[in-house]
């Protein structure tokens, strides 16, 4: 009993239990308001007007669509660009910035700070977590995680450690298949394809197809569609030796 009177004073007392319960104090109109009051019907028309009411929080002037039951930890933290869509399901625990003509697709959970470049998607089931960054154009199939944090080797009573985080930036025009893991510090270059549930450990150079457990470049993509490296240009392609 003592036990729980204790974690029960330590929870109604602490500072970071009331400061995240009176953000949800605040939230939790805001959050009825935009799924169920007066915007229950999963049409683009309630979504252009969450959309718009999202703006307004943001102060962002931008005409974007946000669909029902979308859950956002502050929806001020929520920069949507022009015509940006965010659909059903998504959970946005942080900041968000989306370009022009960005997708995030249905049951996607996103920590922030994520920055998405215009025309950038990314689809259903997908885990985006802090400090990750795409360029322009740049297509995430279903299932993807971007994992940037990680854990210092700790002592034997606890060998989960420290947690740090290392940034992922992928390029502009990547494509990434369904089921990829991209782990911390990962840098996917310019028009890149990684392959259907490949694991990325390490950078990927501009213009490469890469798959596997760990992804391994398998092929060099020239710069129209899916051509060949001109012959006067191979000697001078960098890449990593694998």
């Amino acid at each position: 009993m003592c036990l729980i009177q204790k974690k029960l004073s330590v929870y109604l007392f602490s500072r970071a239990c009331l400061k995240h319960d009176t953000r949800e104090l605040f939230r939790l109109p805001i959050k009825f308001l935009l799924n169920h009051l007066i915007f229950p019907r999963k049409s683009w028309y309630a979504a252009f007007l969450r959309g718009v009411i999202i703006n307004l929080i943001s102060r962002t002037r931008a005409v974007s669509y946000v669909f029902k039951d979308v859950s956002a930890s502050s929806y001020g933290d929520l920069r949507l660009g022009k015509d940006s869509v965010i659909e059903e399901g998504t959970i946005i625990d942080g900041p968000l910035t989306l370009g022009e003509l960005c997708v995030i697709g249905k049951r996607v959970f996103i920590e922030g700070p994520v920055v998405l470049g215009r025309g950038s998607t990314i689809r259903d089931g997908s885990v985006v977590i802090r400090h990750t960054t795409l360029e322009e154009w740049v297509a995430v199939s279903i299932d993807v995680k971007f994992i940037t944090f990680n854990h210092e080797i700790g002592p034997e009573d606890l060998r989960c450690g420290k947690l740090s985080y290392n940034p992922i930036v992928v390029k502009s025009g990547a494509w990434l298949g369904a089921g990829v893991t991209i782990l911390p510090g990962v840098t996917i270059g310019r028009g890149c394809v990684i392959g259907a549930g490949s694991i990325v450990t390490r950078s990927i150079p501009d213009n490469c197809i890469a798959a596997g457990i760990p992804a391994r470049v398998i092929r060099k993509l020239g710069p129209g569609e899916g051509g060949a490296i001109p012959a006067e240009l191979e000697k001078a392609w960098e890449y990593e030796k694998w």
